[in-house]
């Protein structure tokens, strides 16, 4: 098994989220780098754990990093869902989920507070997680660094109670 996280959305996130949600996400991953590089942060890398992340228009796509023995699945999302895995069905209510085992490595903060970014963006999101609202609390107190904007409204969202 492993320690992992699920999103959902619909098959199409509109243009203007997926931007809106990707100014978030190139904000959070320059926040969480190392400082000058070398100390500190979390190195955060292409999606086979090398290189640099892929943060474009209709894809983003990363990584811990292999060369720190931090990479475990990549994190990617695709604007339109089909554009990778066209044979998907949708759930009772429309939307088409992935997921991403992170396995609680340095990098897991900060697809944390990009499934948070996330949430707030894209209308459609749903988000399902392995960890507690504890283990979300480093990658909630990054979102909060780098966007300025306080997640416990969204973090209540997540973790609501039936």
């Amino acid at each position: 098994m492993g320690y992992s996280h699920a999103w959902a959305r619909t098959a199409d996130i509109p243009a203007a989220e997926f931007e809106a949600w990707l100014g978030d996400l190139r904000r959070i991953i320059a926040t969480a780098r190392p400082l000058l590089g070398l100390f500190g942060g979390i190195r955060v890398s292409g999606s086979a754990g090398f290189g640099a992340p892929v943060l474009g228009p209709t894809l983003v796509a990363f990584n811990g990093s292999a060369l720190f023995s931090q990479a475990h699945e990549s994190f990617i999302v695709h604007r339109s869902f089909r554009d990778y895995r066209a044979d998907a069905k949708p759930d009772a209510d429309g939307l088409f989920w992935d997921a991403c085992k992170t396995a609680q490595k340095p990098y897991d903060t900060v697809v944390v507070a990009a499934l948070l970014a996330f949430l707030e963006r894209v209308a459609s999101a749903r988000l399902s997680s392995d960890g507690a609202r504890d283990d979300w609390q480093a990658g909630a107190a990054l979102f909060h660094r780098a966007l300025r904007r306080d997640p416990s409204t969204t973090l209540a969202r997540l973790f609501a109670g039936p």
